[in-house]
């Protein structure tokens, strides 16, 4: 017989099963969980995908050099030389010390973050991160040829500044400028903090995987591209009867960037579509959930909704429970 209880080519008729034979296996898949320090309705984990997926590590791979490990640099930077333009600049750090010692004048620093995808965050502060009793700081983002991208005057503690930038889509990298002056630009500043952090998203998906056949397992952490267009990804997972599986589709750190439009679908073990969804997670990106109805493959299918445009990063969260 098959797994499925359709008899084989070469079954003249179906046997039944024997009654100690099927108590003994409904008795493994009740325990089993239990086995395996999982208790049935439990979340189990997926295994982390194979490759680099997030990293607060600040590389100036640009220019080959690489500081990773930036975040953990003690003391605080302090502030070198003459840096009121982007071509005398310091190289950022993860916490700084500087002054705006002369009235007009501000400090730049420069920072080339990595990843497919990434959101910088920088903060201006006092005596400490956290802490801006008396200073007015104005805090502005530049990119490569002095393109202004970004700014903040008050956002921060009282009157210090913060800003977060998430590169935008199709991916970009670039050199950027963190520039810090007094509001107004008519004060000194004997002293002031500035903290800088970096959340990085790199694409790890195996190619080829355009065919069920070549379908990636399914991972904690999965980022993708559909490219060229028309573009398809498979994963799968082997599901227990009455588990739950939960995809959903973002472009990273929980948006849905434009022009991105997910569409997903769930395929048993035939290939019949079992759930899908167009644009029931955030924006334009899906969610889907599907209850196995038995015990085997799943695949997941990943594709650009009309399969007419090309998804230059997509990134996928996967949630499996025990029934």
């Amino acid at each position: 017989m098959t797994p499925n209880g359709h008899p084989t080519a070469l079954s003249a008729r179906a046997i039944p099963a024997r009654p100690a034979r099927t108590a003994r296996r409904a008795f493994v898949a009740l325990i089993s969980p239990l086995l395996l320090g999982i208790a049935p309705g439990a979340h189990a984990d997926l295994p982390r995908c194979p490759a680099r997926v997030f990293s607060s590590a600040f590389e100036f791979n640009g220019y080959g050099q690489s500081t990773s490990a930036w975040s953990a640099q003690s003391p605080d930077c302090v502030e070198e030389g003459n840096n009121n333009n982007t071509l005398n600049s310091n190289r950022i750090c993860a916490s700084q010390r500087a002054a705006i010692e002369v009235v007009g004048d501000r400090d730049c620093f420069f920072l080339y973050p990595s990843g497919d995808r990434y959101r910088i965050t920088l903060e201006t502060n006092q005596a400490a991160p956290g802490s801006c009793p008396t200073i007015d700081t104005e805090l502005s983002l530049w990119q490569f040829n002095e393109v202004f991208t970004s700014g903040d005057d008050d956002s921060g503690i009282n009157f210090c500044s913060k800003l977060s930038y998430t590169s935008p889509l199709p991916i970009s990298r670039s050199l950027f400028w963190a520039c810090v002056e007094d509001h107004g630009a008519n004060n000194t500043i004997a002293e002031y903090g500035l903290t800088y952090s970096a959340e990085s998203l790199w694409r790890n998906e195996f190619e080829p995987n355009n065919t069920p056949a070549l379908a990636d397992p399914m991972c904690g952490g999965y980022n993708g591209q559909l490219s060229p267009e028309g573009d398809v990804d498979y994963l799968k997972l082997n599901m227990v009867i009455g588990s739950t599986l939960t995809a959903e589709t973002s472009t990273g750190f929980g948006d849905c960037a434009p022009p991105t439009d997910t569409f997903l679908e769930v395929l048993d073990a035939g290939g019949n579509v079992v759930a899908s969804s167009d644009d029931e997670g955030v924006n334009q990106c899906s969610l889907v959930t599907y209850v196995a109805t038995y015990n085997g493959i799943v695949r997941l299918k990943v594709s650009d909704f009309g399969n007419d445009d090309e998804i230059d990063f997509y990134s996928l969260a996967l949630a499996y429970t025990l029934p």
